[in-house]
């Protein structure tokens, strides 16, 4: 059996960042425009940053994901974590696409889809799935707080330095996601 895995990103347009330029200049006392995209790119860093340390997606991302197995039952989802699964369809022997029903698959929460469709033998799954938080107003405060002392360091320092701030890492700690 050939177990192969292709993952996409859907709607790959800049995600919505957690923090804004107007809200990182105020934190940091900026009232000129010169720094702007350093400021920007200091944001993009931070989150990609946390979102590293805390093992999650924290912008929403759509991913569609292939797995080419013959009759698989249960498929893990790579990105996580998962919000929500959005299409599952399974690809005949044939080569015909039929999309599953609700009732057919189910998610299990952990990031795994379990398919209970048994009549028709398929060679590949097609799941179409959103990460992270769907409003970013849900992401919680400690994060975005530890996000913007991690960017005040970065721009105090002109450089990445060694470490994320232990005081953001103190604020990220209880949201952090223990991956094996």
């Amino acid at each position: 059996m050939c177990d192969t895995v292709k993952i996409k990103e859907l709607y790959p347009e800049k995600a919505e960042e957690l923090i804004s330029l107007g809200q990182i200049k105020s934190y940091l006392k900026i009232d000129f425009d010169e720094q702007d995209y350093f400021l920007n790119e200091v944001i993009a860093t931070t989150r990609q940053y946390a979102e590293k340390f805390l093992s999650m997606h924290l912008v929403k991302k759509i991913y569609k994901q292939i797995n080419i197995a013959d009759n698989q039952r249960k498929i893990a989802l790579i990105k996580t974590p998962v919000n929500k699964v959005m299409e599952v369809f399974i690809i005949s022997l044939s080569g015909k696409k039929v999309e599953l029903k609700a009732e057919e698959y189910e998610f299990d929460g952990f990031n795994k889809i379990l398919i209970y469709r048994q009549d028709i033998f398929y060679k590949a799954i097609e799941i179409k799935y959103m990460v992270g938080y769907e409003n970013i107003n849900l992401v919680p405060s400690p994060i975005k707080t530890g996000m913007m002392i991690h960017a005040s360091s970065i721009y105090d320092r002109g450089d990445l330095g060694d470490a994320i701030p232990q005081s953001t890492l103190n604020l990220y700690q209880p949201y952090r996601r223990i991956s094996l």
